[in-house]
């Protein structure tokens, strides 16, 4: 009877370790789950795309805004993930070097992503890559991040 139960109690610590492994990705977003998101809290949609036509890593470009453009978001699909990474990686360190002393945030780092949230002197910024994607928010004024917050919450970033 022991026998038995070892190979189901080694096939259930494998199930769970593969269910830990994959906890620890994100699947990727396309622009038209973006644009959904945005219209369905009321956000205005704009294809930026065509500002980046000499930049051959970006395939698509788009920016979601509320009607009294607060804030932005910006969602931009890259030619792959490798360049996704150093996007974000660039631009982390941007934020990192723009940030005061009184710096909050946090860091998320998956397989496939991360995402940093960074708070400082009344100021809020996020950014994040999952695969090739890259989602954006520039510094804005701290009063927009639980609407910020809605909208990563319903995208799933």
């Amino acid at each position: 009877m022991k026998k038995s139960i070892r190979p189901v109690a080694a096939l259930l610590c494998l199930v769970f370790l593969a269910s830990l492994l994959t906890s620890c990705r994100k699947n990727p977003s396309d622009t038209q789950s973006f644009q959904a998101v945005a219209k369905e809290l009321g956000y205005n949609v704009y294809d930026i795309t065509d500002q980046y036509t000499n930049a051959e890593v970006i395939r698509t470009a788009t920016v979601a805004a509320p009607e009294n453009r607060a804030f932005q978001i910006e969602f931009y699909i890259l030619t792959d993930k490798e360049n996704a990474k150093k996007l974000y990686l660039a631009q982390g360190e941007i934020l990192d070097n723009e940030q005061g002393s009184n710096e909050k945030g946090s860091v998320e780092n998956g397989r496939n992503y991360a995402k940093r949230v960074k708070k400082s002197a009344g100021r809020y910024a996020v950014i994040a890559y999952v695969e090739n994607t890259i989602l954006y928010v520039p510094p804005t004024d701290a009063e927009n991040e639980e609407a910020i917050k809605i909208f990563l919450k319903k995208f799933n970033y």
